[in-house]
């Protein structure tokens, strides 16, 4: 009976659910980064403005969020203190570009990510959130504040690589733009 006990206390512990650890997060941090700099930044790590910062609430969902500056272009400076109508078109038109691409990214991201939270629980969501940063003197308009998709990291591991289809992912995939 006391071997029974001990036996019980011992596996215990090593049945319990493995936790989101901090090293898994740092990890899956810098992978979301070397993404977006790679397939929305086009490789100008400068752009990446807020290095991207994973949170795990334990029961509910694993956030990552970085800020971003979707595209370099001309800045006033004491050089030049006022930008042309068509440099602040073209710097518009450039980002509006890049926001598909954006998206396209972070619901790849969120698969990935997914992919790699073994530790979560099933009913738990995975989370990727970008911040778009601006000058106050770009136009905003079409432009969102900031992009948000969560799905549940169950339902996102449940879909192979080769049948994501855009009618599967529209009623998976949550996308808010604030």
């Amino acid at each position: 009976m006391r071997f029974a006990l001990l036996a019980l206390a011992v596996a215990l512990p090593l049945c319990a659910k493995a936790k989101v650890d901090r090293g898994l997060l740092f990890t899956l941090e810098k992978a979301m980064d070397k993404t977006l700099e790679r397939e929305v930044l086009d490789g100008n790590g400068f752009l990446l403005l807020g290095y991207t910062r994973g949170v795990y609430l334990e029961g509910s969902a694993a956030v990552f969020s970085a800020e971003v500056n979707l595209a370099a272009g001309p800045t006033v400076s004491m050089f030049k203190q006022e930008l042309s109508k068509e440099d602040l078109a073209r710097l518009r038109q450039k980002k509006l570009d890049k926001l598909p691409v954006l998206k396209q990214a972070m619901r790849r991201l969120l698969f990935d990510l997914a992919a790699r939270l073994e530790p979560m629980g099933g009913d738990e969501e995975v989370v990727v959130a970008v911040s778009l940063v601006m000058f106050n003197w770009e136009n905003r308009e079409g432009l969102p504040w900031q992009v948000v998709m969560r799905a549940p990291r169950k339902k996102l591991t449940e879909i192979p690589t080769t049948k994501r289809d855009p009618a599967q992912l529209e009623g998976l995939i949550k996308v808010e733009e604030f």
